[in-house]
């Protein structure tokens, strides 16, 4: 999956599953309840994130929450095996990872979900240390008011996230099929806007 095509998807589970709720903005300025309609409860299990099981109904790959401290990583079917006991006699050794449990070779997707814009930086960092096909960071930032639009924000973070990628990648290079994605929502008079950045895996901005 394309960061394209995640970002169409999470913008579509939102608008169909989250502010299609008449009272949709009592959940969006709480952040428990928000995360809660959106990615779920912080448990490690396979089961009850909303957008989850919204993902893998489209896509047919497995989830799991919480897995390796990351709020929800997606991968194929296509986990380890043949990763035997230490028994001494070859015919006692047994596979030690049961067929269901939800270790893949690889991460197709992994997905942070951070409701503070100002803490978003630290998940940014996080991502750098962890392999897979596309990382997503979803961040909020401040409503609109008669102040201001607050946009500057997300120049920065889009500087930001440049950046620590790159440093990243300095002596560490990425596999080059890795996308970064980075969406920010923002409410604005009772409408919920979204921006979308995508990066390579040097850190360079894709156009969508």
């Amino acid at each position: 999956m394309t960061a394209k095509d995640f970002s169409i998807y999470w913008t579509n589970f939102i608008s169909q599953n989250c502010t299609s709720l008449s009272d949709w903005p009592k959940y969006y300025n709480d952040n428990n309840l928000w995360t809660k309609i959106t990615i779920g409860s912080k448990c490690s299990e396979e089961i009850n994130s909303p957008f989850g099981d919204f993902l893998k109904n489209v896509s047919g790959l497995r989830y799991r929450k919480e897995d390796g401290l990351t709020d929800l990583a997606f991968a194929e079917n296509n986990f380890f095996n043949k990763v035997y006991s230490l028994h001494k006699a070859e015919s006692e050794r047994k596979e030690v990872l049961p067929q269901n449990a939800f270790c893949p070779k690889y991460y197709d997707i992994l997905v942070e979900h951070e409701n503070s814009i100002y803490l978003c930086y630290q998940e940014m960092i996080k991502f750098t240390y962890i392999r897979a096909r596309l990382k997503v960071l979803i961040t909020y930032n401040e409503n609109v008011d008669d102040c201001s639009d607050y946009r500057y924000a997300n120049d920065i973070l889009f500087k930001n996230f440049n950046t620590i990628i790159r440093q990243a990648t300095e002596r560490c290079p990425e596999n080059i099929d890795t996308e970064y994605l980075l969406i920010i929502g923002q409410l604005n008079n009772e409408n919920l806007n979204w921006s979308f950045y995508i990066f390579d895996y040097k850190g360079d901005l894709i156009n969508i």
